[in-house]
């Protein structure tokens, strides 16, 4: 009898373990926890430099872009560059993709973010209104190891807002 009940409160305890280790492991990830850092900026219309890439390279072109940033607020808070690789359409899709980087210089680091997004063909901006999420894959200073995502939405003026969600 004693064995039997020895069995079963290991066995309970081993479960309860698995239980408590789960959780431990699968609420880091939870995108909606509340270890997730959030930040909203506002990006001026940003300054375009466009290059068509030369004759025997990849069909394309670069887009270089910079643009200062403030918090909703109005209050200044750094500054954005960035570069967006374009690939020529397939033919028939008239969309196309962009390999972006952007880099958030602020006041206490830097958050670099990058990704692939799709981009009306020929277009050197996403439509007004449009979103695109990107991987946040790295930061300086008070953004050290930073990770997450940022939507980035062009506004029909021209500006953009950034929303942050960074993994704590």
């Amino acid at each position: 009898m004693k064995k039997k009940l020895r069995k079963a409160c290991i066995g309970g305890l081993a479960l309860f373990g698995v239980v408590v280790a789960s959780v431990a492991f699968v609420s880091p990830v939870n995108a909606e926890s509340s270890s997730i850092t959030r930040m909203t900026l506002v990006q001026a219309k940003p300054t375009l430099f466009s290059y068509q890439n030369l004759p025997g390279q990849i069909p394309g072109r670069s887009t270089y872009f910079v643009a200062p940033l403030s918090k909703p607020s109005g209050q200044a808070f750094g500054l954005m560059t960035g570069n967006a690789s374009s690939i020529a359409p397939v033919p028939g899709n008239p969309e196309e993709a962009h390999f972006r980087t952007l880099i958030f210089r602020l006041p206490a680091g830097q958050i670099v973010a990058m990704g692939n997004s799709v981009y009306p063909g020929g277009a050197a901006e996403i439509d007004p209104n449009a979103a695109i999420t990107l991987a946040v894959v790295g930061g300086t200073g008070k953004y050290l190891g930073a990770r997450g995502e940022v939507t980035s939405t062009r506004n029909a003026d021209g500006t953009y807002t950034y929303k942050f969600k960074l993994l704590k």
